[in-house]
């Protein structure tokens, strides 16, 4: 299980371009975010066999790192 850890703020940032977000349809999505990473981070952290953090990077970076985390060689790497 691999955990990406991302800011709420980041969170807030991505699912502002998706309007079909019913949880987040409120005044405040960055209020309700914060409440359900606090419920959920500990689920989260308590499961993850890997955590990668995303905040700022690229996806192809966060991918080399999951791979090379897993033991694979990353290709073109």
């Amino acid at each position: 299980m691999v955990y990406l850890i991302t800011s709420v703020e980041q969170q807030a940032h991505r699912v502002s371009q998706c309007p079909a977000r019913p949880l987040l349809a409120n005044v405040d999505p960055e209020a309700t975010l914060r409440q359900l990473m606090a419920e959920r981070e500990p689920l989260y952290c308590s499961v993850a066999d890997l955590k990668v953090t995303t905040d700022g990077r690229k996806i192809q970076a966060v991918a080399e790192e999951i791979i090379k985390a897993l033991g694979f060689p990353v290709v073109g790497g």
